[in-house]
């Protein structure tokens, strides 16, 4: 698990949801270390003059809204939807 989770265990907890950041109840507890964790690898990047494109499946799934410094401050590319065959994939690749 370590810095980057955006979900504690068991498995009984759930991932943050866009109610419970409005709200901050203990299903964000994690987003502050996590995003700080990704924000410090998206300098690693830069430093390293490299990019990072993201094709993810769902933002509040995996994390993604931790994450998105490492595509946007390393000047790459995400696409996100809820289908792997919609449209935005297949004409992202």
């Amino acid at each position: 698990m370590g810095v980057g989770k955006v979900v504690n265990l068991p498995l009984k907890n759930t991932i943050r949801s866009y109610v419970d950041i409005f709200e901050g109840n203990e299903n964000t507890e994690n987003i502050a270390t996590a995003t700080a964790f990704y924000d410090g690898l998206a300098e690693l990047l830069v430093k390293g003059q490299h990019t990072l494109d993201l094709w993810a499946y769902g933002l509040d799934q995996f994390g993604l809204m931790e994450m998105k410094s490492l595509v946007s401050g390393s000047g790459g590319m995400l696409a996100m939807h809820e289908e792997f065959n919609h449209f935005i994939f297949k004409t992202s690749f």
